[in-house]
């Protein structure tokens, strides 16, 4: 049986990506800000913003710039823009991609959480198509990766 593959982007992956434009469009207007702020002017979620900003200080995109206490009485830790590198929102995907300077950044895992547990490095092998620069993982396909064999069926 065939199985027709069709070449849209499915409805998560457009959502997140439009989410993470949502992100970085604030965050760069902004220059130093709060993850409450990025939600509220974003209209999303703080776990959502959180996430992303936690890759972007991974990758050295954002830095802490302090605390600042808000009316309510909490204080809230205020980040501020490192690397702007231009408006398309940086890629994560076990690194973090970004389409501006067309390059890879090594997520540090420093700070690994139940959300975010650690993984382990994925080495990639560097070359180039179509004059543009291709990574590709070192070590075969995701199941010798593993530690399994494929098995051929026929």
């Amino acid at each position: 049986m065939t199985a027709i593959l069709n070449n849209r982007p499915r409805k998560k992956e457009t959502e997140s990506l439009r989410n993470r434009e949502k992100i970085w469009k604030v965050i760069r207007v902004l220059r130093e800000f709060s993850v409450e702020e990025v939600s509220t002017l974003t209209e999303l979620i703080y776990k959502v913003v959180s996430g992303y900003v936690f890759h972007l200080y991974n990758a050295g995109y954002v830095r802490q710039a302090g605390k600042r206490k808000e009316g309510d009485g909490r204080n809230r830790v205020l980040w501020r823009i490192a690397k702007n590198t231009g408006p398309k929102a940086p890629v994560i995907c076990r690194c973090l991609y970004d389409p501006n300077i067309d390059n890879l950044m090594q997520l540090k895992d420093d700070k690994p959480s139940l959300n975010n547990p650690p993984q382990p490095s994925l080495k990639l092998r560097e070359s180039e198509r179509d004059g543009k620069k291709v990574f590709h993982p070192i070590g075969g396909g995701l199941l010798e990766r593993m530690g399994r064999r494929r098995k051929h069926v026929d």
